[in-house]
């Protein structure tokens, strides 16, 4: 009993706290429950949902940033990193509808629109109220930074004293293969780490709240619908037949109750409109594609599998043995779940 809660403490203890830190909506236990099935299930996609989600703001702020609206009546600025800010609160609200699964770049277009056609007070209204809404976006969201690199540090010295105790007094193969299986989970520290730079929000009430703020204070300038009345197709096939046997209309806020839950993405496009005459084509210039995120969510996968083979091998029966083909199996597992939810994925 004393060696199973060594090596519990070994490596499983500071796993869960690398859970415990990933980022878990406000939307109840059953919820962050699930988050965790998929991310242990298919950590692939959870780490690219994640990654998407960061890439859509990046280049909404972009659009914003690099690729200005003219500057016309009512808008007053001491200099130009004054306008620079304005228009990042701007983008900050744009990439707000991203929270409902809602398209937030679908909304740019309209946005830009919004503030193109404003002039004088109007348009100076719209700043200030978009100002207003991005700090108070700031002031709701949570930021566990600290508590989440002091988790990953908690894994990273309870793994790596571990190894070194083995190695100094030369404890039995089965401590390395122990350790070795927590390393196959170090894949977690990256996705840990980009889940608290996403953030999230207290309240999975607080950007709807915004939302209807602006449009109580803008009025007829604020021509964007409330995403909780948006409604969409809701369609039931039957398995290998192309026949509809249910067609319905669900409001997204019945339907997609899913108020900041990056990990698990249903719309992974990062195509944006085309580019308007106002904007240039600098902007673009640095996306980053969808394969390249794909790409960038594999390799922890891969190199915590490949340390953890590698130290399997190197221990007692040398070679590929029982361990370390289980230790490839989870990969092959992993990879094939990300397949299926790419293939599966409407």
């Amino acid at each position: 009993h004393t060696d199973i809660i060594r090596r519990v403490t070994l490596w499983l203890v500071p796993i869960f706290m690398l859970v415990g830190n990933f980022q878990f909506p406000p939307l109840g236990s059953l919820n962050s429950f699930f988050i965790a099935i998929h991310l242990f299930g298919d950590p692939i996609h959870t780490v690219y949902s994640l990654l998407v989600k960061l890439e859509i703001s990046r280049r909404i702020h972009g659009h914003w940033l690099n690729s200005p609206p003219p500057i016309r009546g009512g808008e007053l600025y001491s200099d130009q990193n004054e306008r620079k800010r304005a228009l990042r609160d701007i983008a900050t609200v744009n990439v707000l509808f991203d929270e409902w699964n809602y398209s937030a770049v679908d909304m740019y277009p309209q946005m830009r629109w919004l503030f193109d056609r404003l002039e004088g007070e109007r348009r100076a209204n719209f700043i200030a109220a978009c100002r207003e809404a991005a700090h108070r976006l700031s002031d709701s969201r949570v930021n566990d930074s600290l508590r989440t690199w002091l988790a990953v540090g908690g894994y990273i010295v309870g793994v790596v004293s571990a190894f070194l105790k083995t190695l100094e007094s030369g404890a039995s193969n089965r401590t390395a293969h122990t350790i070795a299986f927590a390393l196959l989970y170090s894949w977690l520290i990256p996705a840990v780490v980009i889940s608290a730079s996403v953030g999230g929000f207290a309240s999975t009430r607080a950007g709807r709240r915004v939302i209807r703020e602006i449009k109580d204070e803008l009025r007829d300038d604020w021509a964007i619908a409330d995403p909780a009345n948006l409604t969409y197709p809701s369609i039931v096939r039957l398995p290998l037949s192309d026949g509809l046997i249910l067609k319905d209309f669900t409001t997204l806020e019945k339907s997609f109750s899913f108020f900041g839950s990056y990990s698990f993405r249903h719309n992974t496009s990062l195509k944006f409109p085309s580019p308007s005459a106002l904007e240039t084509k600098r902007t673009h210039s640095w996306n980053r594609p969808n394969w390249f995120l794909l790409l960038l969510s594999c390799i922890p996968v891969i190199i915590a599998t490949f340390t953890a083979v590698l130290l399997s091998w190197m221990h007692p029966p040398n070679g590929l043995g029982c361990r370390s083909m289980t230790q490839i199996l989870f990969c092959i597992t992993w990879f094939l779940s990300a397949l299926f939810t790419k293939l599966t994925g409407r």
